[in-house]
């Protein structure tokens, strides 16, 4: 989807977010639970280690 009406207010969005003089400095990004499970997780399930050691008290 990218419409005609959208081109110049996309084009500034890019520049002032990502271009080579961005106003904006990326430092990360935050998604909700949704769009990462959507496109980053693809829903997979975690596969944690059940096989490691306990913590010893006071290490916390």
């Amino acid at each position: 989807m990218n419409p005609k009406e959208s081109k110049d207010s996309a084009t500034l969005f890019y520049q002032l977010s990502f271009g080579k003089v961005a106003h904006y400095h990326h430092q990360g990004w935050l998604s909700g639970r949704t769009t990462t499970n959507e496109n980053l997780t693809k829903y997979r399930q975690p596969n944690p280690h059940t096989t490691t050691n306990s913590v010893r008290t006071g290490l916390i």
